[in-house]
């Protein structure tokens, strides 16, 4: 028999196209691989592109509260990273948010959000490839689709736009290197130290990452029931994971108001892991079976087997063991008139499609008979359950696009509205008489009465000269800009003719004088310091681009000159335009020689090196997208043009 700890045999092919079946099979998992991460990032960062925002959301502030702000200060120490944010405790989102500000040089949310999307797809990428290694090509296709829906889809926007929610995706790395460290080696050996060690990191990313030990327990006892006889080589597992429950246990914290968000009742707890577990169709509990049962069948025939090692199927259980208490740690915390889960839990609750592909591939193939009636199973009910999803996944996203996502959005406009009218005025009432929701950051109890000076935090912390210094571009001081002649009557302030209203407290000059009138002539700005940050972002409006129009940055020491050119036509908005930054101190040069066009620019603003490549990775989202699917679809017609491949389970003997 051919022994379950290793990857079915592949079978016997040709080797008369120049490469060996093996070489093929393992470029074949590389393409599989690099197609899954391509569409992964490019949808996540094409949703970013479109939605998401330099400025630090809500709790994100904290960060700056608790750690930059003692950081520059000299007073930060090591356990202040542990410090308690609700229930959990951020060590890692704390260390990775200092680590990106201090190497970018500016705190900008929108990168801390690309590199957290781009560790989720890799996780789940390479998940996906071990996976594949252990199943063989059959079920390809399918896992394929499941985790791209879990990657590509907007259901967990909350996550994907959050620059404080990289806490989830680091809780899924830790959680499934201890689902392989812990379980696939033995007791005692190196790699066994690894998974403890991530079973103990997990700790820190979520408070409910103590869930990872808790799905290896119960893994774990499945295999002492299964074998009594090796019952002791068992004992050290189960000892870690009781050890670090325990631990989980005492590190969490109590949020008074937090309480009246858990369950009040036992049909309340029901209610919302029903909803959990139906998901996507989160309105519906009842469904759930449609997603438990081809588990819960697996888990049977998983301990009715004799086989004592089988990684794959172990490695499925645990994922859904996983997912379960997830779900029931969220009808539990967040359950209150069983209530559905927040789209910011749905990173997890989408993994239960990759428990479900397979589940029900394993079921089929290891466990049934492939001829008669049963050959049909697998793929009927695959397309099945296929066909459930894509219904749910449809609806669910549908509201996420059409609802929450755009009210997100609103909220961001609003943060970014008071945000720089408080850095041009330094007057904290901009912020009284707002919404909550519609202010960056407020201090206490969210379901409270709103206070008066509900700013007075925020303003303590964008006063704070280091922490000024880093924020992101989009309300960091920019560079101030005075005519070098007070004659000068070619361009004035505000001196543009949009499409909406502009804030009072942002300053630009413009040729148009009003009434369909265009200046001509030439603008020459007073010195303006060099820029700290590598880049500029200067926003431009109307023509500029048209012949008899330029706008250019000239350095005074050696008179290099830096033409800024809108990527679009401007009309009658502001469209940002990026440029070198001059090496030294420099003016701006103006021009408008056009009696019938005009143009206007506001001042810059500085701009680092990692926000310029947020900003490009953004713009590559579609084509990184499009490029993934493309590779799919070769790699399915390469294998199909080939001799048909079995799926190396379909050889592999049956399970007892």
């Amino acid at each position: 028999m051919t022994p379950a700890s290793q990857p079915a045999a592949e079978p016997p092919e040709s080797t008369d196209r120049g490469a060996s079946p093996k070489s093929c099979v393992q470029y074949s998992r590389l393409i599989w691989v690099l197609s899954l991460f391509l569409v992964g990032v490019g949808a996540k960062f094409w949703l970013i592109g479109g939605f998401g925002t330099q400025l630090p959301f809500w709790d994100h502030w904290d960060e700056a509260r608790y750690v930059f702000r003692p950081f520059f200060d000299g007073e930060l120490k090591f356990i202040d990273l542990f410090r308690p944010h609700n229930e959990s405790r951020f060590l890692f989102t704390r260390l990775y948010d200092l680590g990106i500000m201090l190497l970018n040089g500016q705190w900008d949310s929108q990168l801390l959000i690309l590199i957290s999307a781009t560790i989720h797809t890799a996780t789940l990428a390479m998940f996906g490839w071990w996976m594949l290694r252990l199943l063989g090509k059959g079920q390809s296709v399918m896992l394929w689709l499941a985790l791209t829906a879990a990657l590509a889809l907007p259901f967990a926007w909350e996550n994907t736009l959050g620059g404080f929610h990289s806490s989830f995706y680091f809780m899924v790395v830790f959680s499934l290197l201890t689902f392989w460290l812990l379980t696939q080696h033995r007791a005692g050996s190196w790699k066994w130290c690894c998974g403890t060690a991530a079973a103990i990191f997990g700790l820190f990313t979520m408070a409910s990452g103590l869930l990872a030990s808790g799905a290896v327990f119960a893994l774990t006892a499945i295999k002492v029931l299964k074998n009594r006889n090796d019952w002791k080589k068992h004992v050290p597992t189960l000892a870690i994971c009781v050890i670090v429950g325990v631990a989980g246990m005492l590190l969490k914290v109590t949020v008074r108001h937090h309480e009246v968000l858990k369950a009040h009742s036992v049909m309340d707890f029901v209610i919302s892991l029903g909803k959990s577990l139906a998901w996507p169709w989160i309105v519906l509990p009842p469904l759930a079976v449609m997603n438990v049962a081809a588990p819960a069948l697996l888990m049977w025939r998983y301990y009715r087997s004799k086989e004592t090692k089988s990684p794959a199927e172990e490695m499925t259980l645990m994922l859904f063991f996983w997912v379960l208490l997830q779900s029931a740690a969220s009808a539990y915390a967040r359950g209150a008139d069983g209530a559905h889960p927040q789209w910011r839990y749905m990173d997890s609750n989408s993994l239960i499609m990759a428990v479900n592909v397979l589940s029900l591939g394993l079921l089929a193939e290891r466990y049934l008979p492939q001829s008669g009636r049963w050959k049909w199973f697998g793929p009927v009910t695959q397309a099945a359950w296929g066909l459930f999803m894509a219904a749910g996944l449809a609806l669910l996203c549908q509201r996420a696009w059409t609802i929450d996502i755009p009210e997100r959005e609103f909220y961001f406009q609003c943060h970014l509205r008071y945000t720089r009218a408080f850095m041009a005025t330094d007057d904290v009432t901009v912020f009284d008489g707002k919404p909550k929701t519609q202010i960056p950051f407020y201090e206490g109890d969210p379901y409270a009465p709103v206070p008066k000076h509900q700013g007075d935090e925020l303003a303590k912390l964008l006063r704070h000269t280091q922490i000024r210094e880093v924020l992101p571009t989009i309300v960091r001081d920019p560079l101030k800009v005075l005519p070098a002649s007070a004659t000068n009557q070619s361009f004035v302030p505000r001196g543009f003719s949009l499409g909406r209203n502009e804030p009072l407290t942002e300053r630009s000059w413009g040729s148009y004088t009003g009434q369909g009138v265009a200046a001509t002539g030439r603008f020459e700005s007073a010195r303006i310091r060099r820029s700290r940050l590598p880049y500029l972002e200067v926003s431009v409006a109307g023509d500029l681009g048209a012949s008899g129009l330029s706008l250019e940055l000239v350095e005074l020491a050696t008179d290099k000159r830096t033409t800024v050119k809108p990527p679009e036509a401007a009309g009658q908005k502001w469209v940002s335009c990026y440029v070198k930054a001059p090496a030294g101190d420099f003016k701006i040069v103006a021009v408008d020689e056009s009696t019938s066009a005009w143009f206007a620019f506001k001042e810059p603003r500085e701009v680092s090196r990692g926000t310029m490549w947020s900003i490009w990775l953004m713009k590559a989202g579609p084509w990184l997208f499009f490029a993934g699917i493309a590779l799919f679809l070769c790699n399915c017609g390469v294998c199909m043009s080939g001799r048909k491949p079995s799926s190396g389970l379909n050889n592999a003997p049956k399970r007892e």
